[in-house]
Order: structure tokens, then sequence, then C-alpha cells
């Protein structure tokens, strides 16, 4: 979300008042120290994939160039969310380290596959997952799936995570980042 807030200042930044700028700083600096403690690898390389893209979209000399480019810059955040899922399932192929991930992620299916459509409500999701993770250690890991897709699956079944696509493409397209056609 810190690109996403990124973006939105620098596309609004005319228009922001004083109290909006003080709010978007303090969720910025609140973001950005999240990211900092989180001492995960991967959600630091997302940061910077997301920022780089953010300024790459807001440099003037290649957004005109780029311009020609909004469906194919939406296809890639479409791709990545896509790769997102997926690497869960490659994890399969031997990555060991990932157990973790891995048991919470098929714990995850489990629950959406017997709640498809309306999912198990707001903040329900760690506690279904209880019944289909089984840990080697005798402990259960009390914590929600590391994937925000399935996350948003899991609480909220098909019927949610279909709003959470449409506000999501609706607030890209309401942000200039792509452009439907019309004919």
């Amino acid at each position: 979300m810190l690109p996403v807030i990124l973006f939105y200042i620098f596309q609004n930044r005319k228009g922001l008042n004083y109290l909006n700028t003080l709010w978007f700083v303090i969720v910025l600096l609140s973001g950005f120290t999240a990211l900092i403690i989180s001492f995960s690898k991967l959600a630091w390389l997302a940061a910077f994939v997301g920022m780089s893209c953010v300024f790459v979209m807001k440099s003037d000399r290649i957004r005109n160039t780029a311009k020609k480019y909004q469906r194919l810059f939406f296809l890639f955040i479409l791709f990545l969310m896509i790769f997102s899922v997926v690497v869960l399932f490659l994890i399969q192929l031997g990555w060991d380290n990932w157990t973790e991930r891995l048991n919470l992620a098929k714990g995850a299916l489990n629950v959406i596959v017997n709640n498809p459509f309306f999912g198990v409500g707001l903040n329900n999701s760690t506690i279904r997952l209880k019944e289909f993770i089984t840990n080697p250690y005798g402990l259960y890991i009390f914590q929600p799936v590391h994937n925000i897709y399935l996350l948003i699956l899991t609480e909220l079944g098909l019927i949610g995570f279909s709003i959470f696509l449409i506000a999501l493409i609706a607030m890209m397209v309401d942000s200039g980042v792509v452009e439907i056609a019309s004919s």
C-alpha cells in the first residue's frame, strides 16, 4: 500500500490541504517504520519495486513515452497479483524453509474450499486455520496466511474478493494508472 499512497500523493499534491498532507506523512512514516521493523527481505524488495514504479510513472519524460504502455503496466500489476499466489504452489517443489508459509497457504485454501462465497468473516481466518494446519512440533501457529489475496478470499469469500478487485481497479482508473478505452 505504501507505493499506492505515494502515487496518490504525487497525483493529487496540489489538491491536498495541510491536514491531508499531515495525515499522509504520518501514514507513510508509520508504514515505512513497520516495513523496516518487519525484517522481511521480500517486503523490502516489494516496497523498493513499488516505489521505483511510482517514481518511473511520475517522471514526465518517461510517463509521456509510457502512455502507450498503460495496459502493459496494468497487466504487469495483474501478473504480480497472480504471481504471489503461484509462488506458494512453487514452494512445494523444494523450498524447505518456507514450510510454515506453505502450511498456512494450504490451510487457507482448505478454508476457502469449505466457505467459497462468503468466507469465514473478518478476523476469523486464524481461528479457522487451526482446523486445517498440522504442526509436527505440536504447537499451533497463531497467525494469518502470509498472502493478502488468500487472506481476503479466506475471510470475505469470492463475493468480497470480487468487490475488492473492483475497488482496486476503480482506484487505479481514478488515479490515472490505467485508462479504460471507450469505443
